[in-house]
C-alpha cells in the first residue's frame, strides 16, 4: 500500500496494546466526546475527532513501547487529546497550539499539579513547531511555561517528539503528503504500514456510509464505480469526496478530481 510493504500492521498494533491499555484508550476517546473537545464549527475536517483518535492511538502505542512511566503516559495522553482543540475553536491552523494549550489549561486545572499542567501545555505548543525551528523554539516554549529543570525539559522534548511523530503518521489522511524523513525514531517508520491501513479502513467505512445515505445518484454512481473496480485507494476517494468543494474546486466531477490526484500525486491544482 502506497509502496509500504513491511512493518507493523494495524492488526498487530492493536493486538500489542494489551487489554488495560486499550481500555484506557477507549475511555480517553469517550472523555473527548463527553467534553465535546472537537465539536466546534470546524472548517478544517482533517483536524477532527477521527484525526485526534488516531494520534492518541499512535501516541499510546509508542509510549507503551518506549516504557513510559505512568506519569509520563498520563501527560502524553492529555497532550494528544488536546493538541488540536485550538483548530476547532479558532477555525484556523495557524498557531493553533497556543489556543489548544489554553483549552487544556481550562479543562485540566486541578486534575494535575501546576508543574505537570505546564509540561502538558508546553508539549502541546511544541508539537506545532517545524523541525527546522524546534531547537530554537524549544527553550522559548519551556521558558514561557516556567519549565527550567533538566528533568522536566527532557520530558517536554521526549514526549513532544512522540506526539510530533504520532501526528505526522496521520499525514496519511492527505494524499501524497507523508514525509517519513521527518520521523524521529525507527519505531515510527515501522508503524507507517499500520497508519495507511487504518486510514484505508476509515475511508472505506465513511464512503459506504455516504453511499447509503446520499440522494445524489450521480455522485453515488461515481463512488460505487471506484469502489467496485478497486482502481484507487479508498483514502483518495474519501479525500476527494470531502474536498471537492475546496481543494477540488475547478474540477467538473469527483471522478475528474480523483483521477487528477492519482495522476499527479497532488490534492490541489498546480
Amino acid at each position: 500500500m502506497y509502496g509500504v510493504k513491511e512493518g507493523t500492521s494495524i492488526k498487530e498494533l492493536i493486538n500489542e496494546m494489551n487489554g488495560r491499555l486499550m481500555e484506557r484508550y477507549n475511555a480517553e476517546v469517550d472523555d473527548m466526546i463527553i467534553k465535546g473537545l472537537y465539536n466546534g464549527n470546524i472548517t478544517i475536517p482533517e483536524h477532527d475527532l477521527t484525526h485526534v483518535k488516531n494520534v492518541l492511538l499512535y501516541s499510546m502505542y509508542m509510549g507503551n513501547k518506549f516504557g513510559l512511566s505512568e506519569r509520563e503516559l498520563d501527560i502524553l495522553i492529555e497532550s494528544a487529546k488536546y493538541h488540536d482543540t485550538g483548530v476547532v475553536n479558532n477555525n484556523s491552523h495557524d498557531r493553533h497550539s497556543i489556543l489548544s494549550a489554553n483549552i487544556a489549561d481550562n479543562n485540566l486545572k486541578g486534575l494535575y499539579s501546576n508543574n505537570d499542567l505546564n509540561i502538558i501545555k508546553a508539549i502541546i505548543e511544541f508539537h506545532e513547531i517545524s523541525k527546522a525551528d524546534e531547537a530554537k523554539m524549544f527553550y522559548q516554549i519551556c521558558h514561557t511555561y516556567g519549565i527550567t529543570n533538566n528533568e522536566d525539559m527532557d520530558m517536554v522534548w521526549n514526549l513532544g517528539c512522540i506526539l510530533k511523530d504520532a501526528d505526522a503518521l496521520d499525514r496519511t489522511r492527505f494524499p501524497g503528503n507523508l514525509n517519513t524523513q521527518y520521523f524521529r525514531t525507527n519505531l515510527t517508520h515501522d508503524m507507517t504500514l499500520a497508519a495507511f491501513q487504518l486510514r484505508e479502513a476509515i475511508a472505506t467505512q465513511e464512503i459506504n456510509d455516504f453511499i447509503n445515505s446520499t440522494t445524489n445518484e450521480s455522485i453515488k454512481n461515481e463512488l460505487m464505480n471506484f469502489m467496485v473496480n478497486e482502481t484507487c485507494p479508498r483514502m483518495i476517494i474519501n479525500f476527494a469526496l470531502k474536498h471537492i468543494n475546496d481543494y477540488g474546486r475547478g474540477f467538473n466531477s469527483i471522478t475528474e478530481y480523483i483521477e487528477y490526484i492519482m495522476r499527479t500525486g497532488f490534492f490541489r491544482k498546480r
